[in-house]
């Protein structure tokens, strides 16, 4: 048995994957009628709060003393802030990602994630996409699989197997959820795997769930402002969705969140344990 683990602790491995597994199935069931009756966003956004959402609030009844701290459910110190910020250009490597996978796959035809095929009703769509990936879905998903699936996998299979085990968790929703095509599927992956890492190490640094909501919301921010002002300001690699993003610029957002890996490992290093979860 190794040092870190906690039988106790609540959701195991194996309890966390088929929680993820639900939580899918749920939102599927309530997404899936609201698409097909073309509110596709407003779907997605009710079956994440009724799947991962729901499914994860009544997980974290499970979660022993002293939950909230477990959970994540605290607050975090103000200087973190800067941390948080050095971490919004992994934006551009997400986006990278996408440009290295299209180098052996046939990139499709790109799509404006802002523009709608309703005519009149862009604008409203373009803020149900606001809301949902700024707002919505940093708030649910960091919960969920930060908050409830990462504490569980850190207690059993400590601290690096618990924040690959939840990444992978988390790759695999976002990519259940994804389009079929096999190019956007690859993608989706690659990127969730890089995301769920940053994120999680984010939580295991700080304590609170907090930080990692603000930064999934400020990296869907950025990325959905570019897209829409890509007429007037491109950027390419990131928005023109031809060849490879300015190395420099790459450099530079390689430097930033070198240095806040760095700092969140400190971090992390310094945090005192969580006591083991009470023998039921």
């Amino acid at each position: 048995m190794k040092p870190s683990e906690d039988l106790y602790a609540f959701p195991s491995p194996g309890i966390a994957t088929a929680l993820t597994l639900g939580a899918y199935v749920v939102m599927i069931f309530v997404a899936a009628p609201l698409a097909a009756a073309g509110h596709g966003v407003a779907g997605l956004a009710a079956g994440m709060v009724l799947g991962f959402g729901g499914v994860g609030s009544l997980a974290a009844r499970r979660v022993p003393a002293p939950a909230e701290l477990r959970l994540g459910l605290c607050g975090f110190q103000p200087r973190l802030l800067l941390l948080v910020l050095m971490l919004v250009p992994l934006t551009f490597w997400l986006s990278e990602l996408e440009n290295i996978v299209a180098i052996w796959l046939e990139r499709p035809e790109p799509a404006s994630a802002v523009d709608s095929s309703s005519g009149g009703g862009s604008g409203l769509r373009t803020l149900e996409i606001m809301l949902f990936a700024v707002l919505l879905r940093p708030v649910i998903e960091e919960f969920f699989f930060r908050g409830v699936i990462q504490q569980g996998a850190v207690a059993h299979l400590g601290a690096r197997g618990g924040l690959v085990w939840s990444t992978v968790l988390f790759a695999l929703a976002r990519s259940l959820t994804g389009p079929t095509h096999e190019y956007a599927a690859i993608v989706i992956i690659a990127q969730s795997l890089f995301e769920g890492a940053a994120l999680g190490g984010l939580r295991l640094a700080t304590g609170s769930l907090l930080p990692g909501i603000l930064l999934q919301g400020l990296m869907n921010g950025v990325g959905l402002v570019a897209l829409s002002v890509a007429d007037d300001f491109p950027i390419q690699g990131f928005t023109t969705f031809d060849g490879h993003t300015n190395p420099a610029l790459l450099a530079g957002s390689l430097l930033l969140i070198g240095w806040a890996a760095l700092k969140m490992r400190r971090l992390h290093a310094g945090a005192p344990p969580l006591p083991p979860a009470p023998e039921p």
